[in-house]
C-alpha cells in the first residue's frame, strides 16, 4: 500500500468511528427525548386542586448537582442523576452509574442545582379585607397554591386553618389533587373583646354554623378554652395556634390542654409574662414577637442579658421561630409610602384582594432601627442553634410567597451563610413538622425514600443566596412542572373571582 493510500485509509477509519461514536450519542439523546415526550398528551390543563397527571415510570433528572441538605453528605453532589418513582426518590448516584430505563422521562438539568422543595414555616390560605365592615375573610380556590409552587414552595405550614383547608390538605395528600403540601393549625385562638368584638356584634348573635366557617375562635373562659383546643383536634388539625393578646387565663389552658394531648402549640406571643410563653410555647411566629416581649422579661435585664436569657430558655424548652422579619420590611415600606403593590410581583394575587389590601392604613410609628436589631438578633439565635425557619406569611396584607425568597437572603445580610438560610427553608422546617405530626422525617432532604418535592435553580445558591429566583423547574409529589407552567398556573389564579365571607 503506498503512502497516500495509507493516509487515507487511516483517515477514513478515523471518520467512520467518529460517525459512530456520535451516532451511538445521538442515539442516546434521541432516546431520552423520545422516553420524555412519547408517553405525553399534546395539550393537558396542569393547575392545583385538579387531579394530577399520571407519574411516569420513572423521572430521572439528568446532568445535575444535588444539594441534599442532608448534614452526612458533601454540600454538593456534582454531576448526579436522581430517580424518582411515584412520588419518591429511589436513586441519587453519579450518572455513569445510572442507565436510563425505557419510558423514562428525563430531565436534562443542564448543569442545574436540585434542592429539596422549599417550605413556608407561616402562611394563611384566607386573606385580610382590610377596611370592610361586612367581610370577615376573602377566600380563593385551590388554585391559590399554584402561587406557592411557582416560588419553589412544596409545603406550607397554614397559620390560620378552616375546615376547607384541612380537605385542600387530605386530597394533596393522597394524590387525588395537585398542589402544595399543608400542615394546619385550628382557627387562631384569639382574644374576645365585648367592648369591641371582632364580628362587630356579640358573637353570641352568630349562629354556631357560620363561627364554625371562620379561621379565628374567641373562647371567653378557661373552660371554653379547653374545649377549643379538644375540638381542634378531633377535627384533625395538626397544631394549635395562639395569638396575641390572649389573656394569662385563656393561654394557660390552651397551654396545659395542648401539651396534655400532645399538641403542637404555635403562633404569637400573648398578654403573658415572656418567662410563661417561653415555658409552654413550643414555636414563635415572628421575631419581631421576640423584640416586643423585651418589655414582658424579668425585671433588671439589660439588652444583652435579655437575649442570653432568651436564648437559654429557647434551647431547654426546644422552641423553634419562623423569622418572618420580609413581612415586617414589607409593612415599613409601605408605611413610608411606598407603593408596593405596583410591583410584578404581586401580578399573582387577585385585582379584588389588591383592592382589600390597598385600603391598609400606614403606620408611621414604625422605628427604623428595629430592621439592624432584628438581623443582630437572628443571627445570634441561628448561632447558638435555635430552630430559626422562614416564612412569608402570605394572606396578611401585603405578604406573597415571594416574600419566603426574601426571609433567606435577609439571613444572609444578617451574616448567616447561604446554607444556612437554605438550612431555614428546608431540613430545619421538616424537622420541626417531623415534631408537629410526630412522623419519621420525609421531607427538606435529598435522599432515597423520601417524598419527591424538589426544586431545580439554573444557578448556584451556595454561591450566591439570590440564585434562588433563578428557578427552572419544580416537582411536587413526583410531578415535574416546568417555571413556564408554574408561571401560567399562577396567573391564571389571578384571573379568577374570589368568595367573600360576609356578616349574615
Amino acid at each position: 500500500m503506498s503512502r497516500r493510500l495509507f493516509i487515507q485509509y487511516c483517515l477514513l477509519s478515523l471518520i467512520a468511528a467518529t460517525l459512530i461514536l456520535l451516532g451511538a450519542c445521538s442515539k442516546e439523546f434521541e432516546s431520552k427525548v423520545e422516553k420524555s415526550t412519547s408517553k405525553l398528551p399534546v395539550t393537558i390543563h396542569v393547575q392545583t386542586g385538579l387531579t394530577p397527571p399520571q407519574h411516569p415510570r420513572r423521572l430521572v433528572f439528568d446532568n445535575v448537582n444535588v444539594i441534599t441538605m442532608d448534614e452526612n453528605e458533601p454540600d454538593i453532589l456534582m454531576g448526579q442523576r436522581v430517580v424518582v418513582v411515584s412520588n419518591r426518590i429511589t436513586i441519587i448516584d453519579n450518572a455513569k452509574d445510572v442507565p436510563f430505563a425505557v419510558d423514562d422521562k428525563v430531565i436534562d438539568a443542564q448543569g442545574g442545582y436540585l434542592l429539596p422543595g422549599l417550605i413556608d414555616s407561616h402562611a394563611h390560605l384566607r386573606h385580610e379585607p382590610s377596611a370592610s365592615q361586612s367581610i370577615v375573610e376573602i377566600q380563593t380556590s385551590p388554585a391559590q397554591m399554584s402561587i406557592f409552587l411557582q416560588q419553589g414552595i412544596t409545603t406550607l405550614r397554614n397559620y390560620s386553618g378552616a375546615p376547607n383547608e384541612l380537605q385542600w390538605r387530605d386530597k394533596v395528600n393522597t394524590q387525588q389533587w395537585l398542589g402544595t403540601r399543608i400542615i394546619s393549625s385550628g382557627p387562631i385562638i384569639s382574644l374576645y373583646e365585648p367592648e369591641d368584638p371582632f364580628l362587630g356584634a356579640p358573637h353570641e348573635q352568630f349562629s354556631e354554623e357560620f363561627l364554625n366557617t371562620l379561621s379565628l375562635t374567641w373562647p371567653k373562659t378557661p373552660l371554653e378554652a379547653e374545649q377549643v383546643v379538644l375540638t381542634q383536634k378531633q377535627q384533625g388539625y395538626d397544631f394549635i395556634k395562639v395569638y396575641s393578646g390572649v389573656s394569662e387565663e385563656i393561654y394557660s389552658q390552651v397551654s396545659q390542654t395542648a401539651k396534655v394531648q400532645n399538641l403542637f402549640l404555635a403562633g404569637h406571643i400573648p398578654d403573658v409574662p415572656m418567662s410563661l410563653a417561653l415555658k409552654n410555647q413550643n414555636e414563635i411566629a415572628h421575631l419581631s414577637e421576640i423584640i416586643a416581649g423585651r418589655d414582658r422579661a424579668p425585671e433588671g435585664m439589660d439588652d444583652e442579658t435579655y437575649i442570653d436569657w432568651l436564648i437559654d430558655r429557647m434551647l431547654k424548652n426546644n422552641i423553634s421561630l419562623v423569622f418572618n422579619w420580609s413581612t415586617d420590611e414589607v409593612v415599613s415600606r409601605w408605611a413610608q409610602g411606598e407603593d408596593i403593590y405596583r410591583s410584578d410581583s404581586y401580578n399573582v394575587i387577585p385585582q379584588p384582594i389588591l383592592d382589600a389590601w390597598q385600603q391598609e392604613e400606614r403606620h408611621t410609628d414604625i422605628d427604623p432601627e428595629l430592621h439592624d436589631i432584628a438581623l443582630m438578633l437572628v443571627k445570634a439565635l441561628v448561632d447558638e442553634g435555635i430552630a430559626v425557619q422562614v416564612g412569608s406569611d402570605t394572606g396578611d396584607a401585603g405578604s406573597i410567597p415571594e416574600l419566603l425568597l426574601r426571609d433567606m437572603e435577609l439571613m444572609v445580610e444578617a451574616g448567616l451563610t447561604p446554607l444556612q438560610a437554605l438550612g431555614a427553608a428546608t431540613n430545619i422546617p421538616a424537622q420541626v413538622i417531623s415534631r408537629i405530626t410526630q412522623q419519621p422525617q420525609d421531607r427538606g432532604v435529598i435522599k432515597p425514600d423520601y417524598l419527591a418535592d424538589l426544586v431545580l435553580f439554573k444557578n448556584n445558591p451556595l454561591e450566591d443566596i439570590s440564585h434562588i429566583r433563578t428557578r427552572i423547574g419544580v416537582v411536587i409529589n413526583g410531578h415535574w412542572l416546568s417555571q413556564q407552567q408554574l408561571d401560567n398556573m399562577a396567573h391564571e389564579f389571578a384571573s379568577q373571582n374570589v368568595q367573600y365571607l360576609e356578616l349574615p
